[in-house]
This record gives structure tokens, sequence and C-alpha cells, in this order.
């Protein structure tokens, strides 16, 4: 750990804000770099000669900024490239010749002409507007559900009107879950390389956030007892179906044990199913499990439109008053128009046909992956939009990211994902739908699989 010992001299106001702007402005000039560990709030506070509690509000405030990241038994560290939920945000911009593959976004294949057309039926006249236009209760109409419940049974999960909860996308969904159950302090856990957006949520809501040791399976249920017995969780958010970022599938009996574990802790679950929907024949949910200890949650980004913000909660009976409330407080309720767009799709066939095709098309670029990945260490699946590879000796991940960036390849790296920074895993993950064509698919896969090849590292370790 590198001594960091600011002058707070030169800053106005409180000492806290000041300690905050000195790693923002240290941070501008190179004095700090990213990933790098600052002083233990005690450590610092003797340098500085302050309280304490100073430098805990002063790195709170930081966090806040989305300057550095707290990490429960691990320290303080300043943010990486993917510290903040705006750099991904910024990541979405036109990439011009590059082949950005670091995107989990839908698969672009016709669905701007279903949108169309279904817009052109829901706009036929006033009267079908009139009734989209207006306020709504917190849960989403009556209509809504009811299509939305009949679509859910169709994929194996036994939803009810009076325990589904219309929200505004995936995001939401998880976010609006935690403040329904969660309260600064709490602690949360998740797989060890899980989606960004939850860890997010965690430090948003002050929540302490423990990562589960994973194999090429998911997580490890030895791991998750042992944290459950150490830290008694609230929450364990997890993806047990196409995984992000691991590809993943949690095997049944897996799941029956984490259920097992969740009931002996009092430990509620987030099962997230955002894509998973493209898997043929998936395991038993774990909502299935135990509906009264999981929330079950999905939307309609990746198999239809990211800009339709529309997603779903099944909730345990006794969390459904909560759970609309927090909804409520966050944004009233789900865009009445944007549901509708979503239940025209399914009651016509359209969202249906879709999904197919998209399957189709996700499992040849999967085959390309087989074919020229061939003798390397990755996980993939052929309804998985994305692909985890594990490098070989020497790459390090970060290392590997930027030699493809060079190239014109976009991939993110395993400290994207990790919930502890010290993570020793070295991996990236490979989004195959976020390239417009199979083509750039096979391009972008080629140039990966030439740059592993082409190290001089590799090919001693071969001889």
């Amino acid at each position: 750990m590198t001594i960091w010992n600011p002058n707070l001299e030169g800053y106005p106001g409180p000492r806290y804000k000041a300690l905050a702007d000195a790693i923002a402005d240290d941070i501008k000039t190179g004095v700090l770099k990213p990933k790098q560990k600052l002083p233990t709030h005690r450590s610092l506070a003797e340098l500085l000669g302050v309280t304490v509690g100073t430098v805990t509000r002063g790195y709170a405030e930081a966090e806040k900024r989305e300057l550095i990241v707290a990490r429960m038994g691990s320290g303080t560290f300043v943010g990486g490239k993917s510290n903040g939920m705006s750099d991904y945000l910024k990541s979405l911009r036109d990439h011009g010749n590059q082949i950005d593959m670091s995107l989990s976004i839908t698969l672009s294949h016709g669905q701007e002409q279903v949108l169309a057309d279904i817009l052109n039926e829901i706009g036929t006249s006033a009267d079908s507007i009139q009734g989209l236009i207006g306020y709504q209760y917190e849960a989403g109409s009556i209509r809504h559900r009811s299509v939305f419940v009949d679509w859910l049974r169709r994929i194996g999960i036994k939803a009810d009107q009076d325990n589904l909860v219309i929200c505004n996308g995936g995001q939401n969904a998880i976010n609006t879950i935690l403040s329904a159950l969660t309260r600064s302090g709490d602690r949360v856990v998740s797989d060890m390389l899980t989606y960004p957006g939850f860890t997010y949520l965690a430090r948003h809501h002050r929540l302490r956030h423990f990562g589960v040791e994973m194999d090429q399976f998911g997580l490890i249920t030895e791991d998750l007892e042992d944290i459950c017995q150490k830290h008694q969780p609230r929450i364990l958010y997890c993806m047990p179906n196409l995984q992000n970022p691991s590809s993943t599938t949690l095997p049944e009996q897996r799941r029956r044990e984490v259920m097992e574990i969740a009931k002996r802790y009092d430990m509620y679950v987030i099962e997230d199913q955002v894509q998973g929907v493209f898997q043929q024949n998936p395991p038993l949910s774990l909502y299935e499990l135990d509906q009264e200890r999981v929330f079950f949650s999905c939307s309609f980004s990746k198999i239809f439109a990211g800009g339709l913000r529309i997603g779903l909660i099944v909730t345990p009976s006794r969390f459904l008053k909560p759970v609309e409330s927090a909804l409520y407080l966050d944004s009233l309720f789900a865009p009445p128009l944007m549901a509708e767009v979503a239940c025209n799709a399914i009651e016509s066939g359209r969202l249906d046909k879709l999904i197919k095709e998209k399957k189709a098309e996700i499992g040849a670029r999967q085959q390309l992956v087989d074919t020229l990945f061939d003798g390397l260490d990755y996980i993939n699946q052929p309804e998985c939009p994305h692909t985890w590879l594990n490098l070989p000796d020497p790459w390090q991940a970060d290392e590997f990211v930027l030699e493809l960036q060079k190239k014109g390849v976009l991939v993110k790296a395993v400290n994207s994902f990790a919930v502890n920074p010290t993570n020793n895993t070295q991996g990236i993950r490979i989004c195959l739908t976020s390239p417009h064509t199979r083509e750039q698919v096979e391009k972008g896969l080629t140039l990966i699989r030439d740059t592993i090849d082409q190290h001089p590292g590799v090919w001693q370790s071969i001889m």
C-alpha cells in the first residue's frame, strides 16, 4: 500500500469535504492511480491530525462522488475505469470502426420494425391511448399484470397477479427490492463475479457486499454457507441461468442447496433472470423452490429492446406492500404505455418469434466461439449472449483488454465484475450480441485468438 498523505490546508470548508476534494485532485493529476489502495481510516487520521470520524466521512463523500470504492475485508481503493454507472453509460456511445464486444445488450434482429408496428396499432385512436396516459396503481394495471402472469407461467414461473409488480426495467427491479428489504449497514452477498449494476446499488444503499467463490458451474455452496455463518447476510443476489459475466448455469442440486442455506440463515434471494428466457429446458428456478423467500426479477431489455424500460418483480406475498411502496417512492409506477407495448408483443406472438430468431443467431455466434477458441479455457452455452474466457499465463486481464483495444476490439476485464478488487482471476467477458453482424463477431473473436497466440509468453509455455 502506497502511503498517501495529502495536504488539506489549501481546501476551504469542513475537513471531510477537503479530504474528498484532495482525493479528486490527486486522481486528476495522477498522484493517485486507478485501483490504488488508500490508507486505513485510522492511519490517515494520524497522518492528517484529524479524527477517524473525519476520515470516514471524507471517504464516504469521495465514494458518493464515485471516486473510490470501499470493499469489506480488503480496504478502500481508487476507482478504476469502470468505477461508476456513469462510465457504463459513456461506453454506450458510438465506437466508430471498433468492434464493441464489451456491452451486454439485446441483439439487433428486426425489433425496430416490430416496435414500429406495435406503436402504430396502439395509436390507432384516442380511445386506445386514453387508459395508458393517466396515473395508475403502483403494481400496474390488472390487464397488464394478467398478460405478464400468463407469459411467466409459459416460461416456468408460477406467478400470480396478486404478487406481481411491474417496474421500470431490471435495474429498477433490483433497486426496488433492496429499498424494500434493506437499510444502511446490512450485509448482502452475490457471486464473486457479478453484474456491476448490483454492485453499484449495494454501494448506493451503503450495504456491506461479500462475494461467493465460483467454479465452472457457478457459486460454490460451501463458501456461501461459510459467509452466512460469519456475516448473516440479509440478501443473496444471483443469476442462476446464463450468469453475467461467467456464462455459468447453476445445477439443480446446487440450487436446492442454496435454498436450504437461505432457509437455515433466514436469508432472502433475488433471482435475476434477465436473459434466462433464451435457455432451453433450464433447471428448476429458485422461485419455484421457495416462493416465500425468493424475489424473482426479469425484464424485456435483453430479449426485446433496451429502451423498453419494463421489468417484472414476483415477490413473496408478505413483501408486496413494501415493494409497492419502494417503487412508488422511486418512480410512482412503470409507464403504462411501455407496459402495453410489451403486452402487445406477447399477445401478438411477436415476442416469441423474436426470441426464437435471436436464440438461433446467438447459437450461430457461439459456434464461432467453439471453432475459434478451440484449446482455450472458456465457458459458453449455446443460448448465452456472452462468453467468459480465462486468459493463459502470462496475460493480465487489464493488459489484454488494452492490447485488444489497440486492435479495435472492446471487451470487459474481470475487474469490472469482481466484488473483491484483489481477485486473482485473469479473464474477460466477450459479448456476442453487441456487434451488429456475425461477420463482426467472427473478426473480433479471431483478433482475440490471434492476440493470445502471438504473445511470446504463451508460446514459451507451450514449448
